[in-house]
Parts: structure tokens; C-alpha cells; sequence
């Protein structure tokens, strides 16, 4: 009952406007997943499909990892974005750590993953890592 109440809380925390939010900065989409991520114990990683009003068409779960990393493979970020009218991604995951501070594999996974999307055609718009209570933008801070 306690855990049905926490996903309650969670669920009302992280509303917005209308059933599909809309994200314009980084703090948009933190402010709408961290009451949905914060807790998880083992790394999630997730692609947020967008039309072209940076509105949120689909979630799509794309791994879940140990308590410090996930398996990413640029074919599982982009086949749901091909599949629907996506203009472009987020992608974003939680660092069960507290730390939102992203590795270098991290980066380097997020550059293969802004080139593959080059070639698809499909806007990769930002990478957020959520941790505890905060969050960091790679596009924020010009790691794209």
C-alpha cells in the first residue's frame, strides 16, 4: 500500500499540461522525470520521441542496467524515432549514484549516438542524467 501511495505521489509530482508535455529546456524534462526516476536503483536509460512542437510523442525504455551502467545500441534508440513522425530525441537516464555528473563513457556513447542520428536524419536535442534531486544537461553544458 505504502509503495502504491510513493507511485502515486510520483505520478502527480510529474504532471504537466495536457497528458503529453512539452519540453523547451533541460529543467522541463527534470522537472517531469526525476519524480519518476530518482529512486530507481539500477541504471535506466529511456529515448523521448518529439514532434516537431518539442512535444512528447512516445517514451520508449531502452535498457536497464546494474547499479552503474546500461547497454545502449544505436539501433534500439532509433527504431521507434523511424517508426513514428519524430522530428527529434531526448535521451536520458539515472545515475542511481546521486551523481548526475556524466562518465566519459556517457559522452562518448552520447557523440556516437548524435552522429548516428545525423545519418538518420533524426535530431538528437539533448542527454540528461538524473541523480537524487538534480540533473545535467550534455547539450546544457556543449557536450553534443
Amino acid at each position: 500500500v505504502l509503495s502504491a501511495a510513493f507511485e502515486l505521489v510520483r505520478r502527480i509530482q510529474s504532471k504537466g499540461e495536457g497528458d503529453k508535455p512539452s519540453f523547451k529546456r533541460s529543467a522541463d524534462v527534470a522537472n517531469h522525470y526525476l519524480p519518476l526516476m530518482r529512486d530507481l536503483r539500477k541504471e535506466v536509460f529511456k529515448v523521448l520521441l518529439l514532434n516537431r512542437a518539442n512535444r512528447l510523442i512516445k517514451e520508449v525504455p531502452i535498457s536497464e542496467g546494474t547499479l552503474d551502467a546500461s547497454i545502449v545500441h544505436p539501433r534500439d534508440v532509433f527504431r521507434e524515432a523511424l517508426l513514428e513522425p519524430s522530428a527529434g530525441i531526448i535521451l536520458i537516464h539515472n545515475h542511481p549514484s546521486g551523481n548526475p555528473s556524466p562518465s566519459e563513457e556517457d559522452i562518448r556513447m552520447t557523440k556516437q549516438l548524435v552522429e548516428a542520428g545525423r545519418l538518420l536524419g533524426i535530431k538528437v536535442y539533448d542527454h540528461i542524467i538524473l541523480a537524487g534531486e538534480s540533473h545535467r544537461s550534455l547539450a546544457d553544458e556543449g557536450l553534443l
